[in-house]
């Protein structure tokens, strides 16, 4: 099965997913891709837990919120 996704300029097809982190999160959301320093920051809001995830070591960091 392919992963795509339809947008107003047509069919993109996005490839296959890969699971890199099993945080075991109950409701991840707020992604903020951070360029300078190649991590990515995400909210477990029902765990009340801020991560960072640096997908160069596959460590993920994380603070009670």
């Amino acid at each position: 099965m392919k992963n795509e996704f339809y947008t107003e300029h047509g069919i993109v097809d996005i490839g296959q997913a890969e699971l890199v982190l099993d945080a075991g999160a109950i409701l991840a959301e707020g992604v903020l891709w951070q360029p300078e320093e190649g991590k990515l920051l995400w909210v477990d809001i029902e765990g009340r837990l801020l991560h960072c995830f640096d997908p160069s070591t596959g460590e993920n960091r994380s603070w009670p919120t």
